[in-house]
Parts: structure tokens; C-alpha cells; sequence
């Protein structure tokens, strides 16, 4: 599942510091859900707004110029400004003539956990709880730090602290949402994720994750609503849309998910999982050009995501790129290694590329992976040696499983129709492509054979 958490304040901030944003079978329609790092919000919260910050500044600066309290203020502007350098050096300056000073102790843990100096930042932010047990930033802090590293006991137990001290803790109510999210109870983080609403009612991405608490509660349209109100309060952020798109799709409203994914992706090119949902509904409705180019984009973007390897060779082989087909097949088989058909798809598509000495290469090196006592490897060998249907036909009747014979059916319909037996072929292709209970990818790719019959 994708968690995430991103500033309180202005879209500014988060090129400011440079933050970055932020689990099928093979042919599945589901896809797995996607689970980013927790991104903290301390930072922004202690921040808070640049006129608050401008107005403190001045009026302590006015009662107090050498104060430290009213030099950490001008830490706090700096900051905003972008001026890390000469934040930080003030901060040394304050740290040097007073070391143990929490507030300074704070800001620069705070700054060396958005810049990712993780051991640097729980160091600091355990000195401050030495210092000051009560310290209820420093704890929330340090929970999300957990929280980041999937210790969620922990995190739950130093957000709760938090909130015993202070009931509307910003920081600790949604790092508490966020590890009810995370550890599946949806009606919990629904509860805490309406107090942190309460406290911030502008504060959008309390609002997307209680459209996820609503999704695991099978609520629907609360979960829509939310999310368009993030969408209202945050329009420049792209996953939000691809959020609202995931809760369409469930609905099966997928025209207007398609809208929210190419939204998402006008905003976000970078959004890797807005293309996968868009080639899976552009796949859905036939669009299978479409389709290509935003698996191959997805892929681009996260070569590792082996979800859509499948999907992606699927489309590759319908558009007539074999080779292509063939690679992303075998790349299949990599991901899911009991998937034994997906190196027979793959030798189809070398076939259908009409290059035979590689689909003899392939099926050579890929069948010492294929238990011998499987249906798929005498098919294999029917595929290798031109012969022995009737051998594969024989070892059918001993397969209970309809859905896997009728699966076979595809591969002998492929070597009928390279053996010049065009009406078995059809026979074959049309057992498959109309049985019901089929949901594997040979039923689509069988439809697409008996194109060429009609």
C-alpha cells in the first residue's frame, strides 16, 4: 500500500530540502498495491506558516534581539527562504554558546532528518529526550523515524506518549493513522485521522489517507469524497489523482479514472504506477497501442516492477512486436518460476516472429527448468521436435483441472496451425477463447488467433 506523508506547508518547501515522495499472477487484472517510505512532517510543522513566522521574528527582535529563542526564529526563516547554508550556520552559532539547547537541538534534528542523515537525526532527537522527556516534538519525531522503518509497536507506542501530553498533536495524529493504515486497522486510523482533520481541516493529505481507511472499510463514495476534498485543497499534486483513480476503478467508473491518471501524469511524469493503471484500463477497452506505451513508459520509469511484465508482453505480442513479447514472457517466467506456460508463450512469440532457431535456443535452455513429469514440458518438446500431439493429448486426460487443459488447448493450437491444420487449429483457438471460467492470458491471445478465421 502506498503511505505517504508529505509538508503541511507551501509545494515550496519540498524543493526546498530536495525530499523525494514519497503487492498476483501473471495476466491478473488486480495489481498489487504500492508501498512507499513513510515521508515525515515534523519539519513543516515546526516551520509553520512564513506570516506567523515573520510576525514572531519581528516582535522578538524587538524585546529580545540576542535572545536565543529569537535567533532560532531567524533559523526558522532562513529555512524558509531556502538558505540552508546560513541556517545551519546560525544554528552552530547558537549550539556553541549554548549546547544543550533544546529548541536548537530540535531544528537541526529536524533538518538533518528532511536532508536523510537518518543516524545523525535520531541521534539528536534522543539527546533532546534525554534532555526533556516531555519534549512531545522530538517524540513524534522520533515516531515517525519508526514508523519509516516499519517498526510500527514502537512508533504506535512514542505517537501515543505524544498524544497523552497533547490530545491534538498534528505530527502524532496522523503518524498514528498512518500505522493503523499500515497494519490493517482501517477503523482505527479512520478515528484518529478525523482528529487530525478536526485540528487541521486544510490540511489535505489527512484527507487522502482516510480515503485509504475508507477503502479498507469498503466505503466507497466516503473514500471518493475524501480524496476530492485533497484533490480541492492540493489540485498540483498527481497522487492524489491517482488515488481518486484507484477508488474509480474499484467502482468501475473507469472513463472518469482515466481522466485522473492522465491528470496525474500531466502533473507527475515521474508517477510511474499512474501509467501502469492507465495501460491496464486502456488493455481493458482494447486500446492495445496505448496500452504499450505506458507499460513501456512504467518500465522506463521502474525497471524492477515485474508486475507488468506479463500484461506488457501480452500487449507487445497483440501489436505484433514478437520479439518484444517473447523477452517480456521470459522475463514473466524470471518473476513467477512455477508459471511454466509463460516459457512456452514466450517460444510462441518467437515463433509467430518467425525466427525458429531461436525459439529452439530458448526452449533448450528454459526446459531443464520444467519438472518432467509436467504437461508443459512434453509440450515443450512438441514444440522442439514437430511432433508427439498425441502424446500431449494422452497425458491430458490424466489433468483434472479444466482450466488447465483447456490452457494446453492455445499451444496445440499453434503448432496445428504451423502443421498446416488450419480447422483444428480453429478448434483449439475456439476451445479456449470461449471458455468461461478461462482468466488466464492464453483465452485473450487464443480471441486473437480466430481473428484470422472470421
Amino acid at each position: 500500500m502506498r503511505l505517504r506523508i508529505v509538508p503541511v506547508c507551501a509545494a515550496s518547501f519540498l524543493v526546498m530540502i530536495s525530499m523525494g515522495c514519497r503487492t498476483t499472477q501473471p495476466g491478473e487484472t488486480v495489481l498489487p498495491e504500492e508501498e512507499f517510505p513513510y515521508q515525515a512532517i515534523s519539519y513543516f510543522v515546526e516551520l509553520g506558516r512564513p506570516e506567523d513566522a515573520i510576525r514572531a521574528f519581528e516582535e522578538a527582535s524587538a524585546r529580545a534581539p540576542e535572545d536565543p529563542e529569537t535567533r532560532l526564529l531567524y533559523v526558522n526563516l532562513l529555512l524558509m527562504a531556502g538558505k540552508e547554508t546560513e541556517a545551519e550556520a546560525e544554528l552552530s552559532k547558537i549550539l556553541e554558546e549554548y549546547p544543550d539547547h533544546v529548541g536548537a537541538l530540535y531544528t537541526l534534528a529536524l533538518l538533518e532528518g528532511a536532508r536523510g542523515r537518518e543516524e545523525e537525526h535520531r541521534r539528536l532527537l534522543e539527546r533532546i529526550l534525554v534532555l526533556d522527556p516531555h519534549h512531545t516534538g522530538a517524540r513524534a519525531a522520533l515516531g515517525e523515524l519508526l514508523l519509516s522503518k516499519k517498526q510500527y509497536a514502537r512508533a504506535e507506542k512514542e505517537f501515543t506518549t505524544v498524544l497523552e501530553q497533547d490530545p491534538g498533536d498534528l505530527v502524532a495524529l496522523v503518524g498514528l493513522g498512518n500505522v493503523y493504515l499500515r497494519t490493517r486497522k482501517a477503523e482505527k486510523a479512520a478515528e484518529v485521522l478525523t482528529r487530525a482533520i478536526q485540528e487541521a481541516p486544510d490540511y489535505p493529505f489527512a484527507y487522502a489517507d482516510r480515503a485509504r481507511a475508507w477503502q479498507m472499510l469498503d466505503e466507497p463514495e466516503k473514500a471518493e469524497r475524501d480524496i476530492s476534498r485533497a484533490i480541492e485543497l492540493d489540485p498540483g499534486f498527481s497522487w492524489h489523482y491517482y488515488d481518486r483513480a484507484r477508488i474509480l476503478i474499484s467502482e468501475g467508473q473507469m472513463d472518469r479514472a482515466l481522466e485522473d491518471l492522465s491528470r496525474a501524469i500531466l502533473l507527475d511524469p515521474s508517477n510511474f504506477l499512474a501509467y501502469v493503471y492507465r495501460a491496464r484500463i486502456y488493455d481493458g477497452k482494447g486500446m492495445m497501442k496505448e496500452a504499450c506505451s505506458d507499460y513501456a513508459r512504467a518500465l522506463e520509469l521502474r525497471p524492477d516492477y515485474y508486475y507488468i511484465y506479463v500484461p506488457y508482453a501480452v500487449s507487445l505480442y497483440h501489436e505484433k512486436d514478437y520479439r518484444g513479447a517473447a523477452g517480456y514472457f521470459d522475463k514473466g517466467f524470471d518473476a513467477y518460476p512455477s508459471e511454466y506456460p509463460l516459457i512456452l508463450l514466450a517460444a510462441t512469440a518467437y515463433k509467430r516472429a518467425g525466427d525458429d532457431r531461436m525459439m529452439r535456443d530458448y526452449l533448450t535452455r528454459r526446459m531443464p527448468q520444467i519438472p518432467r513429469d509436467s504437461i508443459y514440458y512434453f509440450v515443450a518438446r512438441y514444440y522442439l521436435e514437430g511432433k508427439g500431439d498425441s502424446l500431449v493429448l494422452t497425458r491430458l486426460r490424466d489433468i483434472a483441472d479444466k482450466v488447465e487443459r483447456t490452457r494446453v488447448y492455445f499451444f496445440l493450437g499453434i503448432m496445428a496451425e504451423e502443421e498446416g491444420h488450419p480447422r483444428l487449429a480453429q478448434t483449439y483457438f475456439t476451445e479456449v477463447a470461449d471458455n468461461p471460467s478461462l482468466r488466464a492470458i492464453e483465452g485473450r491471445m487464443a480471441s486473437w488467433e480466430m481473428e484470422k478465421y472470421r
